[in-house]
């Protein structure tokens, strides 16, 4: 399961982290692997997981709580925002950021959520993800 390889690889075991960390959920190997990327070069530390049911043994295995989840939001099983909401039950703080191919109005962010369209430019997710990050995404203006 490439997924679960991809989870191995990481290997985040019981080491302290010192910089922000992602949970980043896609099922698209290829934009799990590109997000991954540009998030590792922007200085974040990410966990990646192919699906909901991954994400939540990635969190269960965590040492702390993930302080953002980045996740896709057209998955099979739990949507991203069925994730997210079940992820905000035990981190209430979680700053979330949704992607999707689909538009703003057919996904219709619950507010606290930031998203943002499928495709987008390399600094314009850098710059959501580090806005969340830093202010969180518990506020109006990260609902885009």
């Amino acid at each position: 399961m490439e997924g679960h390889a991809q989870m191995q690889s990481l290997n985040l075991g019981n080491q302290e982290r010192t910089t922000k960390s992602v949970l980043l959920v896609d099922d698209d190997p290829g934009v799990r692997l590109s997000c991954m990327i540009i998030l590792r070069h922007a200085g974040f530390d990410v966990y990646a997981t192919a699906s909901a049911d991954e994400a939540h043994k990635a969190w269960q295995a965590a040492v702390k709580p993930f302080d953002l989840l980045v996740t896709d939001f057209n998955m099979p099983g739990l949507t991203g925002v069925e994730l997210a909401e079940s992820l905000r039950t035990l981190k209430a703080d979680l700053g979330i950021v949704l992607i999707s191919g689909l538009s703003v109005e057919e996904v219709q962010p619950p507010e606290g959520m930031v998203f943002l369209q499928k495709p987008f430019a390399y600094q314009t997710f850098i710059d959501t993800v580090s806005l969340c990050q830093e202010k969180g995404c518990r506020f109006a203006e990260c609902h885009s």
